[in-house]
């Protein structure tokens, strides 16, 4: 309120304290808006809080949604010098003898020598280059040397995999070097050309010259060979040093010629770490969950909503077809009087040694699998249009209408504080005024 204000200077009342205690008596309902102004704004940021452990909740429970978290396998080389393996969650426990009898190599060849920047091609011209099944036609221009044949190659957009370099020997004579850029007996290298000054770059993998080029073609460093081993004594080759699948799920990895055995074990510890992070995460929203209901979102039909669709889902069989399992507590996962899900290893271990696919799939089969479907189910809750956004829009739109109330309430404040202070000035100066009267009479009866 602008200025200075003074009152009770006639009637010797206390006006400011009067007004400002009659003020209080109004401003109560204000009080009372802006109080649930406060509790709604809290309920806002409380199912942010929930939002934000239901997200890390899903994002939990997509990454659960694979069998690669429940069928692991560990895998063991008894020469790993030789060899490794990793596999996946197709694989199955098992021992096998392993002979790496050959690595794989990249096809490499070289021409014969010229001097340092001497002139190749003194019109310009072209090379094909084919490796595997892909060729080119490289455009050599004229005057080139060694290092410009060298570039063009290695700069041509459609270069078909192979990568020239320059070998230059003591007295500076120079050598092209064509590298095949992947291993293996498919992925030789043939050049050809139509122009006799490049006729010394032609090479045929089909009759190779090996050692020093001759002058009419050039020679073959390195053959370009593919991987081979034994398995259990059958034979298997690969273009590069990894073997997939030829046992079922595995990557054998080839490091040197050498034998041993590999050997793939369940890895139990590992699937108890994935049904205990499931358990833990789901218990960290029980936490969440159950803090919220006893703050800010205590009694509130939303939250009990939650609740209910994620206790439901935990409860409900999971139908798969030829599956062992249905429900989570026949391998050892269960509520406990809290609610939280506990982890029991032992009858873990005998669900695994009983059915060890049908844990994975109890867990992350596609539709049914538990992980699965609470990621489904809470994705929803948090998608947009989702239960969770309906309250939150909601409560927003209640907060809006009391903001609302509370300016028009201030603005009725401020003219009831104008009129009170008016109406008791016009008291205290007709107070005077008597006052002085009454001075007046007192004085002439005197």
């Amino acid at each position: 309120m602008a200025g200075i204000q003074v009152g009770g200077i006639g009637s010797g009342l206390d006006v400011n304290s009067i007004v400002n205690q009659l003020m209080a008596l109004e401003r109560q309902p204000l009080t009372k808006l802006n109080t649930k102004k406060t509790q709604y704004q809290a309920q806002v940021s409380a199912y942010g809080s929930l939002t934000s452990k239901l997200s890390e909740f899903s994002s939990k429970m997509s990454e659960l949604s694979s069998e690669d978290k429940f069928k692991i396998f560990t895998t063991s080389s008894s020469n790993s010098d030789a060899f490794s393996a990793s596999a996946d969650s197709e694989a199955n426990k098992g021992s096998y003898s392993v002979n790496i009898t050959q690595l794989a190599s990249t096809h490499k060849i070289a021409s014969t020598t010229a001097a340092s920047g001497e002139v190749i091609a003194s019109s310009a011209g072209s090379l094909t280059i084919t490796v595997g099944s892909a060729t080119a036609s490289i455009t050599i221009d004229a005057d080139s040397t060694m290092s410009d044949i060298r570039d063009a190659i290695n700069t041509d957009s459609n270069n078909p995999d192979v990568t020239a370099t320059i070998l230059t020997d003591n007295d500076g004579n120079q050598r092209l070097i064509l590298t095949s850029d992947n291993s293996g007996s498919d992925n030789k290298i043939t050049v050809a050309t139509s122009d006799s000054d490049l006729d010394r770059f032609v090479y045929d993998p089909a009759s190779p010259n090996s050692g020093s080029p001759s002058s009419t073609n050039m020679g073959r460093i390195d053959e370009g060979l593919n991987a081979s081993a034994t398995i259990d004594g059958f034979t298997i080759s690969s273009s590069s040093n990894q073997f997939k699948d030829n046992i079922q799920g595995v990557t054998l990895t080839a490091s040197e010629v050498g034998s041993g055995t590999l050997t793939l074990a369940r890895d139990d510890a590992s699937i108890t770490s994935s049904l205990t992070d499931f358990a833990s995460i789901y218990n960290e929203l029980r936490d969440t969950i159950d803090s919220l209901r006893s703050g800010h979102l205590e009694a509130d039909g939303t939250l009990l909503a939650v609740e209910s669709m994620i206790l439901k889902e935990i409860g409900t069989e999971a139908v798969i077809s030829g599956n062992t399992y249905t429900y989570m507590s026949q391998v050892g996962l269960s509520l406990d009087s809290d609610g939280q899900l506990q982890v029991s290893s032992s009858d873990l271990t005998d669900a695994l040694d009983e059915d060890f696919d049908g844990v994975a799939k109890l867990f992350a089969e596609d539709d049914q699998g538990f992980a699965f479907r609470l990621n489904s189910l809470v994705s929803g809750i948090i998608a947009g249009g989702g239960i969770i956004e309906a309250r939150t829009d909601g409560l927003d739109d209640t907060i809006t209408s009391i903001e609302s109330q509370i300016t028009e309430k201030e603005r009725l404040l401020i003219s009831t504080e104008e009129r009170i202070r008016a109406q008791f000035t016009a008291m205290d100066q007709l107070v005077s005024s008597l006052n002085q009267t009454s001075s007046y009479l007192v004085s002439q009866l005197g």
